[in-house]
């Protein structure tokens, strides 16, 4: 081997070399982002004193967590909202009152479900979809138009606990997102 050969293979080697130095950890840096979730796919959250809820009237309350977007992560963000219906009055028990909560995102493209309360009904401005209190679709029939929605409002799992410091009871959410535009709940990330 020549000296001209022998320099042509070192200069190749570290041009590779300086390639590589440069290219894997900026490759990691732009991937990062992409590959990293949070892998949650619930929160569970205590979100109301059952004495602030009155029987058989919709409250919505936020659900507060860790939000991130890329890089950047912010601490305690309004990650989602959640429709709370007490289903038993005030003379019912604490331990044996029973609560439903619904996601308050439309099923239909993710807008954000609200309340009219002279229909007794969920409503989304958006598109016009609407639910009753119980979260499921009105027909068309009762509506007047099609309902746009593919399914009922997501129910969300939800119970009653006694805080032991505190003894208030209150109402526990496990916040879940669901994929819009789809009939099957198909659980998403948080």
């Amino acid at each position: 081997m020549n000296r001209r050969t022998l320099l042509k293979w070192a200069s190749a080697l570290l041009a590779l070399g300086s390639a590589l130095l440069v290219a894997v950890p900026g490759w990691s840096f732009l991937v990062a982002a992409l590959r990293r979730r949070s892998g949650k796919d619930s929160v569970v959250q205590r979100v109301l004193r059952l004495e602030d809820l009155p029987p058989g009237k919709p409250v919505a309350v936020p659900i507060v967590g860790r939000k991130q977007d890329a890089w950047t992560v912010y601490d305690q963000q309004t990650i989602g909202r959640v429709w709370l219906v007490r289903r038993t009055g005030t003379d019912v028990p604490p331990e044996k009152a029973r609560v439903d909560a619904y996601s308050a995102i439309c099923p239909h493209l993710a807008c954000l479900v609200g309340l009219d309360e002279q229909k007794r009904r969920f409503h989304c401005p958006c598109h016009e979809a609407a639910f009753d209190w119980s979260g499921r679709r009105i027909p068309a029939s009762q509506l007047g138009h099609a309902n746009p929605s593919p399914r009922d409002l997501d129910p969300l799992k939800c119970r009653v606990v006694r805080d032991s410091e505190e003894a208030a009871w209150w109402v526990e959410v496990t916040y879940q997102r669901f994929r819009a535009g789809t009939e099957r709940r198909i659980p998403e990330t948080v």
